[in-house]
């Protein structure tokens, strides 16, 4: 045996070739994945092409999958002398022959032989069911129409009762509505009793009933709107605005009772009346005005001095405290005059003239 040391070299490779060999190994392993890759995509095209083509094939299966081939439900032809010799095989021309009676089927699952009073029973029995399936249906189907009719009502009572609330209410026939667009609707504000009669009579108007509950007005009108010259006025405009009509029994016009003219009738409002109005005599523009203790302040009638004292007196003269040498302090007299004209001074000069003025 050769020992290891012999050759050093031989079990180990150049770096460099060792890399290339990976890189091979990584484009063999690449190609392989991208060939597996385009065989599992052309495998499901042709799985999804031949499940397409067999349900083509179930499709036109199925269009036929109810039809049934009745054979030859003709009596056999009498026998004759000569083949009465043959073995009777039930066999004409190489086809059976069907005993008197019989129907030959072919259905979905294969040929069968039926009685044709079973047959025909049969045939009726499916025909009545099919009828009652479809009469079911389209019951079921009736029923989910009048359902969504009534909901339909019901949200639009709830609206109209809301929009409606400031209108007139009538009852007819036990039904309570409402009168607007001037009375060519009568709009219910409950669920319409569709068992009354669908026509009714009010204020001289015929109304139809809609499929909506709502009456509407069935006397001839020609829709002029705005634009028409004559005045449609069925409610009294005075006792709508005011509570109440000055015309009385007299009006030939309706006066409809509702939660407004309730009101007002209640709490008359402040209508403005012209009254006759009195002319007076126009007043003296220089209104004399009388100066008395009454009128205006003591205060400023009197003068005072330093000690309180009171020194002049209006209603005093001069000769009777000037001989009087020790006066009380509250000592006073006021002289009211009883005419206008003693105490009415327009001059200083007349003041002058007066005792009771004082000179300071």
């Amino acid at each position: 045996m050769s020992s290891p040391s012999s050759h050093p070299t031989s079990h180990t490779s150049d770096p460099e070739e060792l890399k290339l060999k990976y890189r091979e190994i990584a484009a063999l392993k690449k190609s392989i994945e991208e060939k597996q890759r385009l065989k599992n995509l052309q495998v499901r095209i042709i799985q999804k092409r031949n499940a397409m083509q067999q349900k083509k094939v179930q499709k036109q299966q199925m269009l036929h999958r109810n039809m049934s081939l009745v054979m030859n439900n003709s009596p056999p032809p009498p026998p004759s002398s000569s083949s009465s010799s043959l073995p009777n095989n039930n066999m004409r021309n190489g086809v059976p022959v069907l005993p008197s009676g019989y129907v030959n089927v072919i259905s979905k699952g294969g040929m069968s032989l039926y009685n044709s009073n079973a047959y025909q029973e049969r045939t009726s029995e499916l025909q009545e069911i099919r009828n009652k399936k479809k009469q079911a249906k389209l019951l079921i189907k009736q029923q989910q129409k009048e359902q969504k009719r009534i909901t339909r009502i019901q949200n639009r009572i709830a609206k109209l009762k809301v929009l409606c609330d400031s209108c007139d209410r009538i009852e007819v026939n036990g039904e309570k509505l409402s009168v607007t667009e001037n009375g060519r609707q009568l709009v219910p504000l409950a669920f319409p009793q569709f068992n009354k009669p669908g026509e009714i009579e009010w204020h001289n108007h015929k109304y139809v009933r809609n499929s909506n509950g709502v009456f509407k007005s069935a006397s001839k009108s020609k829709r002029g709107g705005k634009r028409c010259p004559f005045l449609h006025a069925l409610n009294c405009p005075d006792f709508e605005e005011y509570g109440y009509c000055n015309r009385g029994r007299d009006c030939t016009l309706f006066h409809p009772v509702n939660l407004r003219t309730q009101d007002l009738m209640t709490t008359r409002t402040n209508k403005y009346v012209r009254s006759d109005t009195v002319v007076s005599q126009d007043e003296d523009p220089n209104k004399k005005i009388i100066i008395s203790s009454y009128t205006i302040d003591p205060d400023v009638l009197f003068t005072k001095d330093e000690t309180g004292n009171y020194q002049f007196y209006i209603d005093n003269t001069m000769e009777s405290t000037k001989y009087k040498e020790e006066i009380d302090p509250n000592e006073f007299l006021i002289h009211l005059s009883s005419s206008e004209e003693e105490s009415d001074f327009s001059d200083d000069d007349e003041l002058e003239h007066n005792d009771d003025y004082v000179n300071i």
